[in-house]
């Protein structure tokens, strides 16, 4: 039996920031979703027809995001992208590749705008 304990390090983390790494989690793989439709047929008709309103539906109704937290691209307007940019920023920083930030995110947290007034735009 290995013990793979020794190799972690743990340490107190506050239940904003647990919550903050859940919903970088969901927001990163939307945002990557939105763009990785540009190569693959099945993920540009998802990304074209998709909101991020529907992602929250699908995180909350599917994996179990929690309910009074709206989804985890609301989360992330509610909690502003800039400091959710900035959070992944560090974890990409400090974590390797796999947190480089997504594009969309990227590009919304950067102007402070929000994926609902990104939403809006993209239907009018």
């Amino acid at each position: 039996m290995c013990d793979t304990t020794a190799s972690l390090q743990f340490e107190k983390t506050s239940r904003h920031d647990a919550v903050l790494v859940v919903s970088a989690i969901a927001v990163q793989g939307a945002g990557k979703t939105f763009v990785a439709g540009a190569d693959i047929a099945t993920l540009e008709l998802l990304a074209t027809n998709t909101s991020t309103l529907d992602i929250d539906v699908i995180d909350v109704n599917g994996h179990g995001f929690p309910v009074w937290r709206g989804g985890p691209m609301l989360d992330a307007d509610q909690l502003g992208l800039r400091h959710v940019l900035d959070r992944i920023r560090a974890f990409h920083r400090d974590l390797g590749e796999r947190w480089r930030p997504a594009p969309l995110l990227a590009e919304l947290g950067a102007h402070w705008r929000t994926f609902r007034g990104w939403d809006r735009a993209r239907s009018s």
